[in-house]
């Protein structure tokens, strides 16, 4: 099963082209002005149940949002503008609830069953106002336009109205969306990904020489522009398991959750939510990457019996269960977040990015419980035999002994 979806917008600025000076103030009530700068798609959107049985099988979901749009075009809207009286531009331009949000699986309240088999489940998602599987927002060419159009009390209107929709613009994607939502890929070898990426692009425009040559009163209307979408909100989200369920049965399972944003990005959020990999050697490895980047947040996750591999950094209270088999956690590529992590029967191994001497405290307990306290954050270990901080390993009598 194969779902594919994709929108471009150009900001409303070409229906603003069409309908010209007269018609301006009708704008504030035009649908296909808000089909251009509010854009809403997913690839599958699940409201039921969705059931493969035995086989391999393949469900992908792609969705993707563009909003950009050209100098020319924009040149264009701010010449109808100067004909518009500055209330009326203010009244059309500056609440336009500028959005780009895509979802690639959307499952929420609704089930996927592949059964048995080896199964793949994909969701693909790109939003920004910029390109490819994500949700992106390009508003260089506003900046640029604005830059180089001729300064004037319309100018200055239609800047700043712009200014304020992309301060309040909303950019979204999300790979699976599966709240309160069952996944299950019963037995077999099954493979779970999922990709968001959301980008925001103003600055370009900033650096072009149309900007450097403007005048100083045109440079800081562009700039306005340009300071307002990096301010907007930005958020990418691989999978959405706030209050589901997600399990891949027996097997050799795999799940990988990117995460790529402009602003906030999270590998998957898991509050109320729990994750069963079941029996066999399986993996999850999940990467944030943004300004603010949170890797697995919240939840439960039952790694099950065998050799397991859990790859990420940890917050939200997540507890994470690794079972019985030689397990390895890795956590080493960035900071963790307050966590709960057991080890269970096994030869376990964690692994975390900060050495002996950046936490601020370190206690060890009864039944192999180790406490790390760093930068207010608390993760809470047991049933560890190893452990690698910075680099350096560790049993637990060796972590022991090097406490101060």
């Amino acid at each position: 099963m194969i779902g594919t979806s994709s929108l471009n917008g150009d900001f409303g600025f070409g229906v603003l082209v069409g309908v010209g000076a007269q018609d301006f103030g009708s704008l504030a009530s035009s649908t296909e002005f808000e089909a251009n700068f509010r854009l809403r798609t997913q690839g599958i959107n699940n409201k039921g149940t969705i059931e493969t049985n035995s086989g391999q099988d393949v469900i992908k979901g792609t969705a993707s949002a563009n909003l950009s749009v050209s100098t020319n075009t924009v040149a264009e809207a701010i010449a109808v503008a100067k004909f518009v009286d500055t209330s009326v531009i203010t009244q059309v331009l500056a609440s336009l609830g500028v959005e780009a949000s895509v979802i690639g699986i959307n499952n929420s309240k609704a089930t996927i069953k592949t059964g048995l088999g080896s199964d793949a489940v994909a969701g693909q998602t790109e939003g920004s106002i910029s390109a490819t599987a994500t949700a992106s927002v390009d508003a260089s060419a506003i900046v640029e336009a604005i830059a180089g159009a001729p300064i004037s009390d319309e100018l200055i209107a239609f800047a700043n109205a712009i200014a304020t929709s992309l301060t309040a613009a909303s950019i979204t994607a999300t790979g699976i969306k599966n709240k309160k939502g069952l996944l299950s890929t019963g037995s077999g070898r099954d493979k779970l990904t999922a990709t968001a990426t959301t980008q925001s692009g103003t600055f370009a425009g900033t650096s072009s020489s149309t900007f450097s040559s403007a005048p100083p009163e045109n440079q800081a209307l562009a700039l306005a522009v340009a300071e307002a979408v990096a301010v907007a909100s930005d958020i990418a989200i691989a999978i959405d398991n706030t209050g589901g369920k997600i399990t891949t049965g027996n097997g050799a399972d795999t799940i990988i959750a990117t995460a790529e944003a402009t602003g906030k990005a999270f590998g998957i959020i898991n509050t109320g939510g729990v994750i069963n990999t079941g029996q066999g050697a399986d993996q999850i490895i999940v990467q944030a990457t943004g300004e603010e980047a949170y890797g697995l947040y919240g939840g439960r996750v039952n790694l099950g019996a065998g050799k397991d591999l859990l790859t990420g950094t940890f917050g939200g209270g997540v507890v994470v269960n690794a079972g019985r088999g030689n397990d390895f956690i890795d956590g080493s590529a960035g900071d963790f977040g307050n966590a709960t992590l057991r080890g269970g029967r096994g030869q376990d191994t964690l692994s975390l990015a900060s050495s002996l001497a950046d936490f601020s405290d370190i206690s060890i307990g009864a039944n192999t419980q180790v406490t790390f306290n760093l930068d207010g954050m608390t993760l809470v270990t047991t049933g560890f035999e190893e452990f690698i901080l910075a680099g350096e390993t560790y049993t637990l009598a060796g972590l022991a002994s090097n406490l101060p």
